[in-house]
């Protein structure tokens, strides 16, 4: 099922097009910055924060893995909103299907960069990332379908 978004309904189809090209510019170069930062040694010490007296040690790039990944999946979500798409047909099975294997490839290309290793626990924060964003956009959706339904405008 596709949903129609609420801005391109009266779009000019070739207003459209470019918007459709840059969004998938869009979505391609983010990756592609994602994949570079997880190839070069950006430094920082994320695996633990100092809370008062005691050492409470936090993956804070856990945490970053878990936000980059939603925030790509709400990528999706705004692009739903305005009626662009990555893929003509099956967009959402299509989208999660490449950024899980987009956020595997990322975490398996670091076991032959120097500085970095492939982490099982960064793989499992990038996938509760996109399992959350996944969620979130099922959520918008059934929502959009209760007020669609319920006679509102």
């Amino acid at each position: 099922m596709q949903e129609t978004g609420q801005i391109s309904d009266t779009m000019d189809p070739s207003r459209k097009k470019i918007l459709t090209i840059a969004y998938r510019g869009i979505f391609f170069t983010g990756y592609f910055l994602v994949l570079l930062a997880s190839v070069l040694n950006v430094g920082g010490n994320l695996s633990k924060v100092h809370v008062d007296m005691m050492a409470f040690k936090l993956r804070l790039d856990h945490l970053l893995h878990l936000l980059i990944y939603f925030t790509v999946s709400m990528y999706f979500l705004a692009g739903r909103y305005f009626d662009l798409s990555l893929f003509g047909r099956q967009p959402l099975t299509r989208f999660f299907s490449l950024i899980i294997f987009l956020a595997t490839v990322t975490e398996v290309v670091q076991i032959w960069v120097p500085f970095r290793s492939f982490s099982v626990l960064d793989w499992l924060s990038n996938m509760t990332g996109i399992i959350l964003g996944f969620a979130v956009i099922r959520l918008a959706s059934v929502f959009k379908k209760a007020t669609n339904g319920s006679g509102h405008a």
